[in-house]
């Protein structure tokens, strides 16, 4: 699996803006220096896991959709589909 750091950091910058939120309130809110925001919004630098989490915790997010993407609600969203597939292809096989 390859992990895109940019995409992480857009991710994450686009949570803080749909929020209104800036750098330097998001920074507060988590204990970390404005610098540390940036270089997570911009190169995807998350130093530990307990950064992530607090990313995730946050935001209201889980941390499959910070590091790839995905919502929860989007993994099921496929299962679904990938259920429904299966199961139409053996209704015509019947």
């Amino acid at each position: 699996m390859n992990i895109n750091r940019r995409e992480i950091g857009n991710r994450i910058q686009a949570l803080r803006r749909d929020r209104n939120i800036s750098q330097e309130q998001a920074a507060m809110d988590l204990h970390l220096s404005r610098s540390t925001i940036s270089k997570i919004e911009t190169d995807g630098r998350i130093t530990s896991l307990e950064t992530l989490v607090q990313l995730s915790d946050y935001y209201h997010v889980s941390t499959d959709y910070i590091l790839k993407g995905v919502s929860e609600k989007t993994g099921v969203a496929e299962e679904l589909q990938a259920i429904i597939a299966l199961l139409t292809s053996l209704a015509k096989r019947l």
